[in-house]
């Protein structure tokens, strides 16, 4: 079978080096002249419309939920970029408390902001996430992604997945922050947000946060309410919830800073004040540069929203708050032994927002953007769907938000690309693609190993290119539980319920009203699971790790890059860069590596390195390499053979027609970057090495200069060691050589 994880490796001669972020980042800036800067404050601003809340707005205080639309961005992923799309924005109504503050001294809120007091009710505890670009994102790839996110302890810290806070860290959290209990059994939930199938144009995901009782409310040090905030999920290939926010999260704090005021004051007991909508630019790169007469401009990067054939953008729908009503009350009843309940949200308990909106404004490193307005601005279109109207003519295509401005004083006035000065090098300036980051990692023991996992671990590979690593728990025993002194009795009465929810909610019920317009976006198909025989109900897949899939690349010269296929998912017709190249360097070979394998580099002087492809980063298509292995002078790559389970022998073929079997365990691992060992020895009579590849009982074609092809079985070739000639494999007319080995595949 082909191996689930792949990814791409290239092999180039020249200088040798395997390619970094660093090194990319550095080629971005030190492009065109010398006064050209680059910088990340390129656009802020917020797109944003706001929502009527019911007239009962107490009542309608349990949910809320809308349909976002789903789109690239941007082009290609681009390093220091983060715009969030609408998202929610959910705290607990305090508004009772008129001057005590609900952050605790000590905490980050408290410490850190006072302008948020005296009650520092909206940073005290928070429901936020949904779709965007995050400056943490790990692995990205296109399309935005879609998290869940809160702040449980007035911004002290963030829980973004079951295991994980909010992409800021690589490791897990600590078990005593854990806080989302993974409820499907059908869907990953892997730390670097969920990824969408190929490149949505528009699509709409829903997204509702629920406050359902899993559990009664439990009085004591401290009490708990049984609000459990439990995120549903509206896609084509996937509905229902997926996931909620523990209670305990929320009525922990007041007893860990010994803060009595505060118990029975956070989201597991007080009604949810819910807002939220705006589509907010926080970090988007830019170049500057000034002409001849001294006038300075500013390229950004090309953000793009697709555009109907009336020249609007839809951007969302469908706002709408829920009472206990809509899903609360009948959830409660079933778990008390009542009628079952399908899940999906009763419409006498839901109250569909109307929206309004104004004209956005926009700055650039504090300085006013104006023009912007001409070319599109907001709006609420006819069935209260909010987006944006498109003034430049744009119809069934992408609208593009500006990208050249020319500083006026205080104000930044877009200008046509054809106004920008050639001089000012800034249309040829490249924004630096983003590379991925380093995996997200668990601790296996702790919560994590005890009680542990009953199945596992799997392996699947998402759009992103990265692979997320996963195990099946029984659900109350997975680790966002083990913090709690629960009773063998809660623990089994939960676990029961959830088994009934398992068994009673498909994925393919309509729980959100379906939207009013518009098509469902689609989530990445390697999210979806199916459980082992025997664990259909009570049990729930944990994602342990995400790491980026393996690829490697070298050059002849000695250097080498891994990236990601996912990097070639849109080739031109006239072909993309796969590798950046130095000068006198030439990409001479690729291989696809499934992140586990060992490579080994061959030179044309007979020396080889071996080295795991881990000891290279993941990088950027776009990327140079890092070094790979030092080389003598004149010398120069040949090749480089993939190593796994498959390879048992390397072998090397000389110019002048020798050739030799050497066994993969003769090349002792080292470390990327060394001078190597020798491969073979190479002499006048058998001429330098010119081929290598990895073989078992294969069959090899041998072509010559001359255009002779013969055909050789490998296992005829004595296995030899390292340090030797080998044998004739075959005979050469005076002046011929040979210039290329393969394997023959058979049809």
């Amino acid at each position: 079978m082909r191996p689930s994880r792949i990814a791409l490796v290239a092999v180039f001669i020249g200088p040798l080096i395997l390619a970094g972020p660093g090194l990319l980042a550095k080629a971005g800036q030190d492009a065109g002249p010398s006064q050209v800067s680059s910088n990340d404050r390129g656009l802020h601003g917020y797109i944003s419309f706001t929502a009527d809340r019911p007239p009962a707005r107490s009542e309608f205080s349990a949910g809320m939920g809308f349909y976002s639309a789903v789109w690239p961005l941007v082009g290609e992923p681009i390093s220091h970029f983060q715009i969030g799309l609408p998202s929610a924005w959910i705290t607990p109504d305090n508004s009772d408390n008129k001057d005590t503050p609900l952050a605790p001294v000590g905490t980050y809120a408290r410490d850190n902001w006072p302008g948020r007091g005296p009650t520092y009710k909206d940073v005290f505890q928070t429901v936020e996430g949904g779709l965007g670009y995050w400056a943490g994102n790990h692995f990205r790839y296109g399309p935005p992604k879609f998290s869940m996110n809160a702040t449980p302890q007035c911004y002290d810290y963030e829980v973004g997945s079951p295991g994980w806070s909010f992409f800021y860290d690589n490791e897990a959290l600590p078990d005593e922050r854990l806080g989302i209990a993974q409820l499907s059994n059908r869907l990953l939930i892997p730390p670097d947000a969920l990824p969408f199938q190929g490149d949505p144009n528009g699509e709409f995901l829903g997204y509702a946060y629920m406050a359902l009782p899993f559990t009664e409310p439990v009085a004591g040090e401290p009490p708990t309410g049984d609000q459990a905030w439990t995120c549903f999920l509206s896609a084509a290939n996937f509905k229902g919830p997926i996931a909620y926010y523990i209670p305990e999260t929320w009525s922990k704090i007041g007893k860990l800073f010994n803060y009595p005021f505060i118990y029975g004051r956070g989201l597991d007991s007080r009604p949810g004040v819910m807002g939220g909508g705006a589509m907010e630019i926080n970090t988007v790169p830019a170049f500057e540069s000034r002409d001849a007469k001294g006038v300075a401009y500013t390229k950004l990067a090309d953000l793009r929203f697709p555009v109907d054939g009336q020249g609007r953008t839809l951007l969302v729908q469908d706002v709408t708050y829920y009472s206990k009503g809509a899903l609360y009350d009948a959830f409660k009843a079933w778990r008390d032994g009542g009628p079952v309940c399908s899940g999906a949200f009763n419409a006498k308990g839901a109250w569909r927002s109307t929206l309004k909106t104004e004209t956005t404004r926009f700055d650039q490193g504090g300085k006013v953007i104006s023009g912007v307005e001409k070319v599109f601005d907001t709006r609420i279109f006819d069935g209260n769907v909010w987006g944006l109207e498109w003034f430049d003519g744009t119809r069934n295509a992408m609208g593009h938000f500006p990208m050249y401005f020319r500083h006026a004083g205080d104000e930044r006035v877009v200008v046509p690309s054809k106004a920008v000065p050639a001089e000012t090098r800034l249309h040829d300036q490249k924004f630096e693609r983003a590379v991925p980051g380093a995996p997200y990692t668990w601790p296996a023991g702790g919560a994590w190993g005890r009680p542990g996992p009953v199945k596992g671990p799997y392996r699947i590979r998402l759009a992103d290119g990265s692979i997320v690593t996963y195990s099946w728990y029984r659900f109350v025993d997975q680790p966002s539980f083990q913090q709690y002194a629960w009773s063998a009795e809660k623990k089994a009465k939960v676990q029961a319920f959830v088994e009934k929810i398992h068994a009673a909610w498909p994925i393919n019920r309509d729980y959100m009203a379906p939207p009013r317009f518009g098509k469902l976006a689609t989530l990445d198909p390697a999210l979806l699971v199916t459980p082992p025989k025997g664990l259909e109900k009570g049990y729930v897949p944990i994602v342990t790790r995400q790491e980026a899939a393996g690829g490697v690349s070298a050059v002849a010269g000695a250097a080498g890059r891994r990236a990601g296929i996912s990097e070639f998912r849109n080739v031109r017709r006239g072909g993309i860069i796969a590798m950046s190249l130095r000068p006198k360097s030439q990409l001479i070979w690729s291989r696809l590596t499934d992140g586990k394998r060992e490579i080994i580099i061959a030179t044309r002087l007979g020396k080889a390195i071996r080295f795991s492809e881990k000891d290279i980063r993941p990088m950027g298509r776009t990327a140079a390499g890092v070094r790979g292995m030092s080389l003598a002078k004149k010398d120069e790559v040949i090749g480089m053979v993939s190593i796994g389970e498959r390879e048992k022998y390397v072998f090397t073929a000389s110019e002048k027609g020798y050739g030799k079997r050497t066994e993969v365990d003769s090349y002792r691992k080292t470390h990327r970057g060394g001078k190597g060992l020798i491969n073979l020895k190479v002499t006048p009579k058998i001429g330098p090495a010119v081929a290598v590849l990895g073989v078992t009982e294969d069959d090899l074609l041998i072509v010559t200069a001359s255009g002779k092809v013969i055909r050789i079985q490998t296992k005829q070739v004595r296995a030899s060691g390292r340090a030797t000639q080998g044998v004739r494999l075959i005979n050469l007319e005076n002046g011929d050589k040979i210039c290329s080995v393969a394997k023959a595949e058979e049809s």
